[in-house]
Order: structure tokens, then sequence, then C-alpha cells
């Protein structure tokens, strides 16, 4: 059976989904479902998600997370990875991790990926309300810009379809949108916004098969 593991920063980890504690947890929520009824199929989702993270943390930090709670299975495990908007905020006026880094972490992780499975799913960047978010509340040294995000997120997507990987693209869709009425703060989707991440990665999910079950 696979196991499902989810890296990621705050997005991943949840905040702030008062409704639901997000978009990871909604999907697990399915999967238990699921398997409370077929008990044959046994999935456990692993909610990887830490605060503040970035490329470089999830990659110092990656393997010694995934081996902790990896077991033999007659399937291979799906990793999701999450990552970069902590990654493309300004510090002082200077991305936290740059760019160029960005890629070669991002990179570095599909890399050791690979050596667990071929399912690897990489989601895309979320847009940002900048009246709330330029500076931040917490700090006034930092910063997040969208015109910062999207290059990372185009980033990402450029290194998923150079490993011919899924990337879900939500700056696509949601850029589209009033999606400041899908933000908390200004950074973290609210509960409305984490249901847009959890139906997009649910779909892509069971498009590619990598769940093969009825949610």
């Amino acid at each position: 059976m696979p196991h499902l593991f989810i890296f990621g920063d705050s997005l991943t980890h949840g905040a702030w989904d008062v409704d639901c504690g997000g978009w990871v947890q909604r999907l697990k929520q399915v999967i238990d479902q699921y398997q409370t009824s077929n008990f044959e199929f046994w999935c456990p989702v692993y909610n990887l998600g830490v605060s503040g993270d970035t490329s470089l943390g999830l990659l110092n930090r990656f393997e010694n997370e995934l081996n902790s709670r990896i077991q033999d299975t007659a399937e291979e495990p799906i990793i999701i990875f999450a990552i970069g908007t902590n990654d493309a905020s300004l510090v002082k006026n200077k991305e936290k991790v740059t760019l160029i880094d960005y890629e070669k972490n991002l990179t570095e992780l599909i890399k050791l990926s690979k050596k667990y499975t071929t399912k690897i799913v990489i989601v895309g960047l979320f847009p940002v309300d900048e009246n709330l978010v330029n500076p931040v509340n917490w700090d006034n040294a930092a910063s997040y810009l969208n015109t910062s995000l999207e290059a990372y997120n185009s980033s990402a997507l450029k290194i998923s379809r150079a490993y011919n990987l899924v990337f879900i693209n939500l700056w696509e869709e949601v850029s589209k949108l009033d999606y400041s009425k899908l933000l908390y703060d200004g950074l973290h989707p609210n509960s409305q916004g984490h249901e847009l991440i959890y139906n997009k990665v649910k779909k892509h999910l069971l498009t590619e098969q990598f769940l093969r079950i009825d949610l």
C-alpha cells in the first residue's frame, strides 16, 4: 500500500484553516474515511510541513524525516513538495534563499526522492496580498512580493518539466481570482484557500493514478 509524504512550510502545516486544519489534513481525512470501509487499503498520510521552512531547511531534514517513517510496502511511496514561499521572501530587500540556490535545492530534493519513488508531485506557490505582507506585521524587515513569488513558481515549473514530474500550478489559477478573499493574513490561505489547494491536489493524485481509489 502507498504511503503519502507531504513536505513543506506553514501552508502545508495548515495555518490558518480554522475549519479543517489545512489542505493536507483535508486530504488525510478523506483517505482515512475511505479506509474505514475499505479495510484492504491502507495509506498513512504524513504532514511534514514546518512553519518558516525553506528549500534549504527541507533539504537538510528530508531523508531523516522520510527514513524514520517509510516502511516496506507493495507500492512505492508518494512524495509531495510544496516549498518556495519563504525562499522568495525578502529580508532587508534580499531573498532569503536566492533563486539560483532554490533551483539547486529543489533539484537535489527531486534527485533524492527518485531513490525512493517515481511518484513525485510539486505544488506551486500561492500569491499574496502585498497590502498586508509588504512588510509583514511581525517583522518590518521582511516582505513577500508577488513578482518574486511568481519567479520562484516559474522555476519550480521549469524543473518539474525537466524531470517529467506532476506540477500543480496554483499560481496560474489563483492569480486570476480575487485571491485576497482566499487569504487569512495576506500570506496564509484561509479555509476557502486551503479547500482550493486540497481539491487541486486530490484531483491530480487521482488523475495520475498515484492513488487508485474512489474519493
